[in-house]
């Protein structure tokens, strides 16, 4: 055992694993790893190299409950732990009802549930960092698999060697230099049956795509590791002129991220611009064409991705979180002074008799007649259907005051869809007295200056 210890510390492969780690600041001298290890021939060899390089770590396997062989998988694992005199960790998984509990894929769902287990483990047994297996042919594979979905230059560059707390140690070496290390050193693995299957993306590029490639350059899989450190770099470089891209162009305000029109379509390549810029917002690249298409269109459209919006809006696109407008609502006593709301805050004070004569408009603070109102009122969101009767619109041709719509009454104003939807309106009864910001009910005017009134005050949320 020691001999054969000795052996794979002065192996080629032993070396060139403790050189890349070293080159890529991997793991520190000080550093426990957590090892994700599922018995395949990759994390076996992981395993291996990782004692033979002298850095202390821990063994974590998952048990998935979806193929016959893996509880022989998980007692080969645990045989390897005490073998090398190494903590182990296995946790059995109900994969099936998970993924159908969300809605998702197998995969997506093993996916998820082993990575949330892992940081777990991390944390709570105290390791620095959690050791994947992946190696050149996964990241050939990886590379290949987003160039077929078009995900630009951060899908080109592949995996990163480290992202967060993950490190991949092996992305030096080829699934065939690790096959020859096992042989060498009597390394057992298990087979996975469901790699051959190519209705899986990644087995397809990997049992049809990769030997064609291999067939034009046999030195493909070893050409990744160089052509994905010029890729990173090119990365490096690109990313540093994006951030000056989005200084100019993405506005911060308090309703969402603005984009002007006029000055991203003076760019070269506006759409891939666009791309790169709202990549970490998880849009599809079909949707931002489609946002920037008939650009002289003064209509609005909303773009979806899972947690965002991008409201195409006159000028602008806007980028807001992807949540379901606050229905909440306040209601309002009598000898309320302050209500605290989504939208800012609301003053109110009431008066025996104006304070001034004639009352001077301001959007921001209504006068409305005591006796009109109804308590308690309501603060709340504007929804569909509301209406009132804007104070100084009149009939055309007549006296009579006119009945708008608040939807109508804001479309007037020019509201993009984000200022649309965060307006709200102050209801007494069944009635709209105010919208806050804009203007009151003709229904509740003073109509004489020794009448009792209610001041109320909007204070914007800033």
């Amino acid at each position: 055992m020691k001999h054969e210890e000795e052996r794979m510390k002065e192996d080629k492969l032993t070396r060139k694993f403790m050189e890349f780690i070293r080159s890529q600041n991997l793991v520190k001298s000080h550093e426990r790893i957590l090892a994700a290890v599922s018995g395949g021939l990759d994390s076996m060899v992981m395993v291996h190299l990782l004692h033979a390089a002298g850095i202390p770590f821990g063994i974590a396997h998952c048990h998935f409950g979806l193929r016959s062989e893996a509880d022989r998988e998980e007692a080969m694992v645990r045989e390897l732990a005490k073998k090398l005199n190494r903590p182990f960790y296995s946790k059995h998984f109900d994969t099936k009802t998970y993924a159908q509990n969300r809605g998702i894929s197998i995969q997506m769902a093993a996916r998820e549930l082993r990575y949330a287990w892992f940081e777990t483990l991390r944390q709570t047994e105290a390791y620095h960092k959690i050791s994947l297996a992946h190696h050149l042919n996964d990241q050939a594979e990886t590379i290949l698999l987003n160039l077929a979905k078009v995900t630009g230059i951060r899908g080109l560059r592949g995996m990163k060697t480290s992202s967060g707390y993950l490190i991949r140690p092996l992305l030096f070496a080829s699934r065939d230099q690790l096959e020859a290390f096992a042989r060498k050193h009597q390394i057992g693995w298990a087979e996975d049956e469901s790699n051959r299957s190519i209705q899986y993306e990644r087995n397809f590029i990997r049992h049809r795509i990769i030997p064609l490639l291999t067939e034009l350059n046999p030195r493909f899989i070893e050409g990744i590791e160089e052509s994905s450190a010029h890729l990173r770099f090119a990365e490096t470089l690109f990313l540093e002129r994006l951030e000056q891209y989005r200084k100019k162009l993405l506005e911060q305000r308090k309703d969402g991220i603005y984009i002007s029109l006029g000055r991203l379509l003076r760019y070269p390549h506006p759409g891939e611009l666009l791309f790169e810029l709202l990549a970490p917002y998880g849009f599809q690249k079909d949707q931002l064409k489609n946002a920037l298409k008939n650009p002289e269109s003064t209509g609005s459209r909303i773009f979806i991705s899972e947690n965002w919006r991008l409201i195409r809006s006159r000028d602008f696109l806007i980028l807001t979180r992807n949540e379901a407008a606050e229905r909440a609502f306040h209601l309002i006593e009598p000898g309320d002074k302050n209500i605290r709301f989504k939208g800012g805050t609301l003053l109110i004070r009431p008066l025996e008799k104006p304070e001034e004569w004639p009352i001077k408009k301001d959007p921001l603070r209504a006068f409305l007649s005591a006796k009109a109102l109804e308590y308690p009122l309501t603060l709340r969101l504007w929804r569909k259907g509301d209406y009132f009767y804007p104070f100084g619109m009149h009939k055309p041709h007549s006296d009579k005051v006119g009945k708008k719509k608040i939807s109508d009454f804001l479309n007037d104003l020019k509201l993009n869809p984000v200022e649309k939807e965060n307006v709200w309106v102050l209801q007494s009864g069944e009635r709209i007295a105010w919208v806050p910001g804009y203007r009151i009910d003709h229904r509740f005017r003073i109509e004489d200056k020794d009448e009792a009134l209610v001041e109320f005050r909007f204070l914007p949320e800033s």
